[in-house]
């Protein structure tokens, strides 16, 4: 896959448990907001993690007891989307 390389932490302060509720409704919207480029979700058995994909890009995230977290590669267009998808987790986690 061709893309640039992106990585983005951003910490919570939340409990766990809160944290968990808040990645999967962050997930959940994420897809919505984004469902026309987003193709595929497989989440870890425990919830903890999920890879995205879809036209161009794959995503890893997460999160733990501190921050949530993304790494993976997006196209160069896909650079567009950097902000508000930045805005929903900060909304969602804030």
């Amino acid at each position: 896959m061709k893309g640039l390389p992106q990585a983005a932490q951003m910490k919570h302060g939340q409990p766990v448990e809160v944290a968990r509720v808040n990645f999967e409704n962050a997930s959940h919207d994420a897809s919505i907001t984004f469902g026309m480029w987003n193709k595929r979700v497989e989440w870890s058995p425990d919830r903890t993690s999920a890879k995205v994909s879809g036209l161009g890009f794959a995503l890893d995230m997460w999160y733990d007891e501190e921050a949530a977290h993304t790494i993976g590669e997006v196209p160069i267009f896909a650079k567009l989307l950097v902000g508000p998808l930045g805005r929903l987790l900060q909304e969602t986690f804030q």
